[in-house]
């Protein structure tokens, strides 16, 4: 559960940091969400990776 104490923070420091402007926390929640997306889809290809090679016999 780090994302629920970390995303406030880390998107606050994005709109800070790397845009400017008034639509700057706009395009700092889009960049998370895609971040969290991506992270998502790594961790689903990941398992289906481990799951393909799981023997539960063993």
């Amino acid at each position: 559960m780090v994302d629920g104490g970390l995303a406030p923070v880390a998107v606050g420091a994005m709109a800070d940091r790397l845009f400017h402007g008034p639509g700057a926390l706009g395009q700092a929640l889009a960049l998370w969400s895609l971040i969290t997306v991506a992270g998502a889809c790594a961790a689903i290809l990941q398992l289906k990776i481990r799951l393909k090679t799981w023997d539960p016999t063993s």
